[in-house]
């Protein structure tokens, strides 16, 4: 007897997904952003459909992939590593293009998350371009994103901004989130609230913790 389809056979395993992923932004980027909640929502709402058996899950990432599908999806793509953000970032002319990290554990429970290299093996998809690349259905909220920041500005503000692949989520606990930040390079620490810290040599930091998570330099 064949096996049932079951969609969490083909998501990224929870001990391995990434704290942060880096999401690129572009003129021709398949979402939507809520002027009232800033939550980035994927294109297409179509996400128990295209995940409920394996013919469906195939096209959808095979549209979504094809640079040239125009195809509407609900997957959003994120990368796991800032330098594969980056170079892809710097390849785009389309519009103003901005790179978002996310912060992984502030995404809804009933997302989904694949592992995109793993994802394409396992359904039989060629694939040479998307080592470190995931894709998240259906949205992205606000509280799990970070500080955008526009390509030409440089090198990534968040190189000065205490590593934010030292966020630890202390709880979870329906819509009230703990957090703690740990900042390797001044060893400061900043809790629920608001409080400034110094993390690198003597800049100073605003972090705004509950709501969404920004980090300001000043």
């Amino acid at each position: 007897m064949a096996k049932s389809f079951n969609i969490h056979d083909f998501t990224c395993e929870e001990a391995l997904l990434p704290t942060v992923c880096w999401r690129v932004s572009h003129g021709n980027s398949q979402h939507t952003r809520d002027a009232l909640t800033g939550t980035l929502t994927a294109a297409a709402n179509n996400t128990s459909f295209v995940t409920s058996n394996r013919a469906r899950l195939r096209q959808a990432v095979v549209d979504h992939l094809d640079w040239r599908s125009y195809v509407p999806s609900c997957f959003l793509s994120v990368f796991s590593e800032e330098q594969s953000a980056i170079r892809w970032a710097s390849t785009l002319i389309s519009g103003d293009v901005t790179i978002t990290p996310v912060i992984i554990a502030m995404l809804s429970p009933d997302t989904l998350i694949f592992d995109v290299e793993e994802l394409c093996e396992k359904l039989g998809i060629p694939n040479r371009y998307s080592r470190d690349e995931f894709l998240i259905t259906d949205s992205l909220p606000y509280k799990s994103l970070g500080h955008r920041w526009p390509l030409q500005e440089g090198a990534a503000p968040l190189k000065d901004f205490g590593l934010l692949d030292d966020i630890e989520i202390i709880q979870r606990l329906n819509d009230q989130v703990q957090q703690r930040f740990s900042f390797v390079r001044g060893n400061s620490t900043a809790h629920t609230g608001r409080r400034e810290v110094r993390c690198v040599g003597a800049a100073r930091y605003d972090i705004h913790v509950g709501t969404g998570v920004s980090i300001r330099h000043f």
